[in-house]
């Protein structure tokens, strides 16, 4: 559809671009964080490449960024203002690692009591 954004392929389960994906999601949350939660998605993505010139095929336009993010809706929403699109933080890197620990710790004390019913 006309202004929507350009797919971006997301990997499957398991697959080695994980990582990359999860670490470009953490940098794009630092630098919202060091915005005040907030930003153009084209500040954005000037800051990604200044601080490492990898980040542009990797996210070589505001639509792949904005699709990047729209994969993390947990993590980031993203809406018009005016005639610029922006980002926004929802949760912060921090509180997204405290959230991970305290699933990790649910689905393990899970599988204890599963374990100790056979």
């Amino acid at each position: 559809a006309p202004g929507a954004p350009a797919p971006v392929p997301g990997p499957g389960p398991g697959h080695p671009h994980n990582t990359v994906e999860g670490i470009l999601v953490d940098r794009i949350g630092l630098v919202l964080e060091a915005a005040w939660g907030r930003a153009e998605l084209s500040a954005v993505l000037a800051t990604l490449y200044g601080d490492d010139e990898r980040v542009r095929p990797l996210l070589p336009s505001a639509d792949a960024l904005a699709a990047l993010m729209a994969r993390h809706p947990r993590r980031f929403s993203v809406g018009r203002e005016g005639f610029a699109e922006v980002g926004q933080l929802n949760m912060t890197n921090a509180q997204w690692m405290a959230e991970q620990e305290r699933m990790g710790r649910m689905r393990e004390a899970e599988a204890a009591r599963a374990a100790a019913q056979q």
